[in-house]
């Protein structure tokens, strides 16, 4: 039953293509790069009412940008072990965790902020990474623009941020 499921997904994937794909650079947009937004976040925290020396505000930064960067090979070894299913899933699940531990964080909790942010930051790549064997559905310079939005939607993941200010 399991390669029928995943014949049926593919053939879904084969007919449809740029469907798949928006919506692949769509998630990696909203999710993958917003770690890099912080700068645009910090007015909003002040606003808010986190009073934080500007260390505990760069230590914050910190520990979102290092779990961005150490989290691509766990995540890769998630990828090739269970599939780009089961990457995206938990990448999604620990993103919507470290959202909603930021939002803790703004009530008070510096805490929370920090390790909400850090997960932000360790699972932006795994939204990511399951997407890009899209590129595999389409032919030569197509796959290369596909290869590049993705590029684009991970750095313009900072967009996202300084949309709330």
């Amino acid at each position: 039953m399991q390669s029928g499921s995943s014949s049926l997904a593919h053939e879904r994937l084969q007919r449809h293509p740029v469907a798949f794909a928006t919506i692949g650079v769509i998630h990696t947009l909203l999710t993958a790069g917003i770690v890099f937004g912080w700068a645009s976040l910090l007015p909003v925290l002040r606003d808010d009412g986190m009073d934080l020396p500007p260390s505990a505000f760069a230590r914050i930064f910190t520990h979102g940008a290092i779990g961005n960067y150490l989290s691509s090979l766990p995540l890769g070894l998630v990828l090739d072990k269970f599939g780009p299913k089961t990457c995206g899933i938990l990448s999604s699940t620990l993103v919507a965790i470290g959202l909603v531990l930021c939002a803790r964080g703004t009530n008070g909790s510096p805490t929370c902020l920090d390790t909400g942010f850090a997960l932000l930051g360790f699972a932006g790549p795994g939204v990511q990474l399951p997407t890009l064997h899209i590129a595999r559905l389409f032919d030569g310079d197509k796959a290369a623009l596909y290869m590049s939005a993705q590029a684009g939607a991970f750095d313009g993941g900072r967009w996202c941020c300084s949309r709330y200010y």
